[in-house]
């Protein structure tokens, strides 16, 4: 019981992680193998196409998890997710044209994102205080560790000369969500939510398991005391808990752009980029074949060794200062990789630095912006709208920023459009100088009168 039993639900709700981790870096790999080029003969815009198309479903997952996480309970939503995931793993691995490849890349991605979303609001309301920190960042480390059996699965599949070359790693998708869909059953509800439905009872026996040791007993009441406290004030200060309401109120609102926010800038720091084509960066500077891959599986277990290290510290330190010193360091290693990379000339040489400085980044990223993200994320809502909010929020973590970042600019481009640039249809090229405030442009009905004028002044003196 106790810290045991915390960790324990930690590392079970984790296994979420393993599963996103494992399905991102598979196709890492799996776009890469030859018998997979040879059943599918993708050209370059379908491959960003099967990579991305599981994020547009993980979206709508995220969206659709925050209103049944409060309906259901965290325990029953978790469930939920992980159906998703063992079908699209199955249709995946079953796939024999790119339509059934690309629905089950969606209906995986759809399942991953309810658990994107569940899993840390459900990690951050089982953790005593002190521990938050590391028992959210089990996402993280699971999530490293997903990837990299992802890649040195991939690896070893690519000396089988048959289809099973990319179906086997495609079809130990839906493993982890079996594991995770039992594994749920023995979790505890969350103390929060059971209170929140006014299971009281049950919420404070949650929370006296949870407590390290007998002699926290007290220590427990109290805080389940503040919990009830807490959420009884914020029903009292709002009843309406809609998604509408949550931009309505100011204090929530900057609560969900600061979630939004981290997402957005840990997506910004060009980590999904570097490990959705990895294999194609260490292509790009002369490792090709199998020795990418085989390098995408080292890049894997550094990440989740660095992780796991990074957990015994992160509830010791603070949350802004180590991310905003991880920024600054991996914009000074992405300048010398951009470098590296373009300088073809320098060799084996630049080829090496090239990939020690992917290393590098990742390390960083790993040891800061992984782990912290995810707690800060999850531990700045209330209560009351942490799902939606965390939905709402966690969404911006998918991969459909892509596509939305083209979405914002169609969008202000229209804006721009409309209240900036003056129409011209119908116009002569005369008329449309007068749009611009031109004064040295003469109107065409000023034209017309002068020439009226003219040709009267003509005919009254001939007469």
């Amino acid at each position: 019981m106790g810290l045991s039993l915390v960790l324990s639900c930690g590392v079970i709700a984790g296994i979420s992680g393993f599963l996103f981790g494992y399905d991102s870096g598979i196709m890492t790999t799996t776009i890469a193998q030859e018998q997979f080029l040879q059943q599918f003969k993708p050209k370059e815009s379908m491959v960003g196409t099967i990579v991305a198309i599981m994020q547009a479903g993980g979206f709508f997952g995220c969206l659709t998890a925050g209103k049944l996480s409060d309906l259901w309970g965290r325990r029953k939503a978790i469930m939920f997710g992980c159906v998703f995931v063992v079908v699209g793993g199955a249709l995946q691995a079953a796939a024999y044209h790119t339509a059934m490849l690309l629905i089950g890349r969606l209906v995986t991605g759809f399942g991953v994102g309810s658990l994107t979303m569940t899993v840390p609001v459900y990690q951050a309301e089982i953790s005593p205080p002190r521990w938050r920190g590391t028992i959210v960042g089990c996402q993280q480390l699971m999530l490293a560790i997903g990837s990299a059996i992802a890649n040195w699965t991939g690896y070893g599949c690519s000396f089988v000369n048959s289809s099973f070359q990319w179906r086997m790693p495609l079809a130990l998708q839906a493993v982890p969500g079996i594991v995770l869909f039992f594994g749920s059953y023995f979790l505890p509800e969350s103390p929060r939510w059971l209170v929140e439905h006014d299971a009281l009872d049950a919420a404070l026996h949650v929370v006296q398991r949870l407590y390290p040791d007998k002699q926290n007993l007290d220590s427990a009441y109290a805080e389940f005391q503040e919990i009830v406290e807490q959420i009884k004030q914020e029903k009292a200060q709002a009843s309406e808990r809609s998604y509408l309401q949550i931009f309505r109120r100011k204090a929530w609102r900057k609560r969900l752009f600061l979630g939004a926010g981290i997402w957005l800038m840990l997506n910004l720091t060009g980590i999904n980029v570097i490990n959705y084509y990895l294999t194609q960066f260490f292509t790009s500077l002369g490792y090709k074949g199998r020795r990418a891959i085989f390098l995408s599986g080292v890049y894997g277990s550094v990440g989740a060794a660095t992780t796991f290290l990074a957990l015994f510290f992160v509830h010791r330190l603070s949350r802004k200062t180590p991310l905003m010193m991880a920024n600054i360091s991996q914009t000074a290693t992405l300048i010398v990789m951009a470098g590296l990379t373009a300088a073809s000339e320098l060799g084996k040489s630049g080829q090496m630095g090239g990939v020690a400085m992917i290393f590098l980044f990742f390390v960083i990223y790993c040891s800061t912006w992984g782990p912290l993200s995810w707690v800060y994320a999850s531990e700045i809502f209330p209560t009351q709208i942490r799902s939606k909010g965390y939905s709402m929020a966690s969404a911006v973590n998918c991969e459909w920023r892509f596509y939305f970042l083209f979405v914002a600019t169609n969008f202000i481009s229209a804006l721009v459009l409309l209240f900036l640039y003056p129409e011209t249809s119908g116009k002569s090229l005369e008329a449309i100088d007068l749009l611009f405030d031109d004064h040295q442009t003469i109107h065409r009905s000023t034209l017309e009168e002068n020439e009226v004028r003219r040709t009267s002044e003509s005919v009254n003196a001939k007469h």
